[in-house]
């Protein structure tokens, strides 16, 4: 053999393995690929995006899994822009190729999970929805199942009055009209508009609109109510039809409402903004997620034969700076409960 044959050889060889050490290694890290879609930006929803996430991660914290997340940011954009986004990160995921998929929130859940398909195994997280009434589809998926996401929001009116000592003869309730609002309405209060709770009358006022909900807390007072809780108010609109700047709208809660305004979102409490609140902690929801990905890929269990899970567990927060302008002392028997602000 001449030595030009021989080189050619050689070299074919080497391409050869080369090759090979390519696609072996493109095997073994493939399995190790876990993705996180979120509905919303850490922009738009600063803690709660993070929070999952951290949760996520922390149940991962001794393997050798990659994380990869994409953000759809569907808090600003527009509805009509929803579907080309979600062709826009299903190609990412193509490209990504992950061993499971996690989701966080409602509109991530819709728009990609008939994307995904049935076969690559889905842990979602943080939806506000009943499955069987809201996203019947979703049972047609052997692939997928999760934590859903339920605020409590008459046991945080309840706590805010035991917490703080306070005699509410009458409370007020805003509702946003999103997604997460609708949802709250429908399968928390069943739809009510008004009920008692233990002792006192709460009243359920919804509207997406912003300068209905500042109608409402400006003349909360004069109507009798004695404090308000405000919900789902990220998603609200001005009267030109624009998204409401949520921070600016918080301050402006705070410094115009003649009551004290609670609330079940954590990224809202604190100096000038909300007095507090129970909220639903990110990290929890994180977890729990993480805990049946490791069901999935650990234990090979199928996620059709894992229920979806409801997380009831919440933070009593409250800001100190707000407490003192509203004269609200926390009660000792809660003190070991509360993470104070400020």
């Amino acid at each position: 053999m001449n030595k030009l044959s021989t080189n050619f050889w050689y070299m074919l060889k080497v391409a050869t393995v080369l090759l090979l050490v390519s696609l072996s290694s493109k095997l073994i890290a493939g399995p190790k690929d876990l993705l996180i879609i979120h509905s919303y930006s850490r922009a738009e929803s600063n803690k709660w995006v993070s929070e999952q996430s951290q949760g996520i991660k922390s149940g991962f914290a001794n393997s050798s899994y990659i994380f990869h997340e994409l953000e759809m940011g569907t808090k600003k954009l527009p509805v009509d822009q929803f579907e080309a986004k979600a062709i826009e990160i299903y190609e990412q995921v193509k490209a990504i190729d992950p061993v499971l998929v996690f989701i966080t929130d409602d509109n991530a859940l819709k728009l990609m999970v008939p994307k995904l398909g049935k076969d690559i195994p889905v842990v979602f997280m943080g939806v506000n929805a009943n499955i069987r009434l809201d996203y019947p589809w979703l049972l047609e998926y052997p692939n997928v199942t999760g934590i859903l996401e339920r605020p409590l929001i008459k046991r945080t009116i309840f706590l805010m009055k035991e917490s703080l000592n306070l005699k509410p003869k009458k409370v007020l309730l805003l509702l946003g009209t999103n997604q997460t609002g609708k949802a709250f309405l429908k399968i928390e209060l069943n739809n009510q508009k008004t009920f008692k709770l233990v002792s006192f009358d709460v009243d359920v006022k919804t509207s997406g609109e912003v300068e209905q909900w500042k109608k409402w807390i400006k003349a909360s007072k004069s109507d009798g109510y004695d404090f308000i809780l405000a919900t789902t108010f990220l998603g609200l609109t001005t009267i030109e039809g624009n998204k409401e700047n949520t921070e600016g709208f918080v301050k402006w809660m705070s410094a115009n409402s003649p009551i004290p305004v609670f609330t079940v979102h954590t990224d809202v409490i604190g100096h000038d903004k909300l007095a507090g609140g129970m909220v639903l902690y990110g990290v929890l929801f994180g977890e729990a997620a993480a805990k049946i990905a490791h069901e999935i890929l650990g234990n090979k269990k199928k996620p059709k034969k894992i229920p979806y899970k409801t997380l009831t567990q919440g933070q009593l927060i409250f800001s100190k700076q707000q407490l003192k302008k509203w004269t609200l002392t926390v009660d000792k028997s809660f003190m070991d409960e509360v993470v104070l602000l400020d």
